[in-house]
């Protein structure tokens, strides 16, 4: 058997095509599913439209979800220059001097910053 931590990240995925599948509720509908019922919404999505997708919930807008732990840990431990941080995000929220808001060094240098101080 395969530690799902170990496989790779396009044989746990479960969709080949550039933009994950939308849920395709009423904003509002996933955005109280999201709030009052995740661990159910998310068990009924996952099942649904596989590991990857995307969701629209107020506050947050569009969002994808993944929850395959492969591609969780893979976008977790990748450098900060192999990936973008795509606007808008919670930067919306957190303000443009959050982690959240930034990108390559200035993201590895702020999140270094908060270690150190932790």
């Amino acid at each position: 058997m395969t530690d799902p931590a170990l496989a790779s990240p396009c044989a746990t995925s479960t969709s080949n095509t550039l933009n994950p599948p939308p849920v395709r509720l009423p904003k509002l509908v996933q955005g109280v599913g999201f709030a009052v019922f995740r661990r159910k919404s998310m068990r009924n999505w996952i099942k649904r439209h596989g590991h990857i997708f995307e969701i629209n919930v107020p506050i947050f807008g569009q969002s994808v979800v993944v929850s395959d732990p492969a591609l969780v840990r893979s976008v977790c431990t990748v450098s900060a220059e192999q990936l973008i941080n795509v606007q808008p995000n919670l930067s919306n929220l957190f303000g443009p001097g959050s982690v959240f808001a930034l990108d390559g060094s200035r993201h590895r240098d702020r999140r270094r910053h908060r270690m150190v101080r932790s």
